[in-house]
């Protein structure tokens, strides 16, 4: 099954490489989501029909000598025909082959089971409060921006030493350290998001250079993240309702649980996903950006896009930008740590842990 749009738009399903039938002339359009079923049957006309988002789209009769598909004599091919001349360009997600054929109320409930308005769900974000436009990806029933989040008001990050020389002796104190107002954590450590809820927005740019929020969006502790007290930086505190934080309206910060769907759609096991510490196969190169796999397969594949943009260190510091990408979600383990995930350049699985809520990582949100 493949698609032509060659002037009609439409979905082709081939048997036996010669007889074929059609979704219908500009059943569909490009650049846009569709719940597709086939059905044939075995009979003399070898019927086929076509099913667009629930509802009968085109049929067609498929005879020849031998009515039905012959078992092992016949790859199936989805996304081309047997001679590999028309390659489909686009994503698939959630398919399944029955050994029999569906009724048409089965296949209209098999519609309804997904989000009706798959669709349109996930064709894109603006941002209100900006302007600022971010491309987006359905993965299975999510909805995910496939870029990292560049809102806010930039604000220094001071550096390490400056921190360690201001905050030596003065923890639990609110400074200015190298023009910046930061909290001292620890000796070495400093929180400098101190806007609190509903503030204005603050985030840092990897090495305090405005142009890399621009091209790998902004780095957020967690507190500001989720829209939360300054003071949530080193005390337990518990997100608003539906974990909004400094999403647009409409999308959330992920849970801990909802990074587990994507990984897990990615083919991760559901042990390997509850478990701490690396875990999974190939899972970060599927997650990553094309490209970014140091030349692993597969790679980029799950359209998710996630950048090697680094992170803000507790000490005030940037590292690891071109080596780690790094995501909050929403779930806290205790006062001082939530849980994370983390990739790494050299490495094609996923990192999953806490770490300490003054780290500045980047965000990704979640449609609702």
């Amino acid at each position: 099954m493949f698609l032509y749009s060659g002037g009609v738009n439409e979905l082709i399903f081939y048997s036996n490489g010669v007889t074929y039938g059609g979704s219908g002339v500009n059943s569909i359009k490009l650049n846009t989501w569709y719940h597709v079923v086939v059905t044939r049957n075995n009979d003399n006309d070898a019927h086929c029909n076509f099913y667009i988002n629930g509802v009968l789209s085109g049929t067609a009769n498929q005879h020849s000598a031998t009515a039905g598909p012959v078992a092992g004599t016949t790859n199936v091919i989805i996304g081309n025909r047997n001679a590999q001349d028309r390659t489909f360009d686009g994503k698939i997600s959630d398919l399944r082959v029955y050994n029999r054929v569906l009724s048409a109320g089965e296949v209209k409930n098999l519609y309804k089971s997904y989000d009706a308005g798959i669709t349109t769900k996930c064709s894109g974000l603006v941002d209100a409060r900006d302007g600022k436009v971010y491309k987006t990806i359905q993965i299975g029933n999510q909805c995910w921006m496939a870029q990292n989040l560049n809102i806010g008001t930039q604000v220094n990050s001071p550096a390490a030493a400056s921190v360690t020389a201001a905050c030596t002796g003065h923890i639990g104190e609110t400074l200015s350290i190298d023009g910046t107002s930061c909290y001292c954590e620890t000796a070495d450590y400093a929180s400098c998001q101190l806007n609190g809820v509903n503030g204005t927005i603050q985030k840092y740019c990897y090495n305090n250079t405005a142009s890399m929020c621009a091209a790998e969006g902004g780095l957020y502790e967690w507190q500001q993240t989720m829209n939360l007290a300054s003071s949530c930086a080193h005390s337990s505190c518990t997100p608003a309702s539906g974990n909004k934080g400094i999403c647009p309206s409409g999308w959330h910060i992920p849970t801990d649980a909802e990074f587990k769907i994507l990984e897990i759609n990615q083919s991760m096991s559901q042990a390997q996903a509850d478990a701490a510490d690396w875990r999974g196969t190939t899972q970060g190169d599927k997650l990553r950006g094309s490209g970014l796999c140091q030349g692993r397969t597969p790679c980029g594949t799950s359209g998710f896009n996630a950048l090697l943009a680094g992170y803000r260190n507790v000490t005030g510091a940037f590292n690891g930008r071109a080596s780690y990408a790094s995501f909050w979600s929403s779930l806290q383990d205790e006062a001082l740590y939530t849980w994370s995930r983390l990739l790494y350049v050299n490495y094609s699985t996923v990192f999953r842990d806490t770490f300490s809520k003054n780290f500045g990582f980047s965000v990704r949100c979640l449609k609702d």
